[in-house]
């Protein structure tokens, strides 16, 4: 996949992904080649690619939305703020 700007969700992960030689092969860029990650881009470090060819890759790994949720759940039991619903 040749791509004038290449992003993924989580740079780290997807180059880890990627050196485990399975997924992201065959034409899919390498360290050098990616543009930004998500984070980059909403952080304001790395501009919007406005023009040509772009490409994206978000791997939605559930398993760090249910990290990053428990995270803030205890920063908010510590300031007492927030409901807990039962389900």
């Amino acid at each position: 996949m040749a791509a004038g700007a290449f992003v993924c969700d989580d740079r780290n992960q997807y180059l880890e992904t990627q050196s485990w030689g399975t997924y992201f092969q065959d034409g899919y860029p390498g360290e050098k080649d990616l543009y930004a990650d998500m984070a980059e881009l909403c952080a304001g470090l790395r501009p919007k690619a406005t023009g040509g060819v772009r490409g994206a890759v978000l791997m939605g790994v559930a398993i760090h939305d249910v990290m990053t949720v428990r995270l803030i759940q205890e920063k908010l039991k510590t300031v007492d703020i927030g409901v807990n619903v039962e389900i």
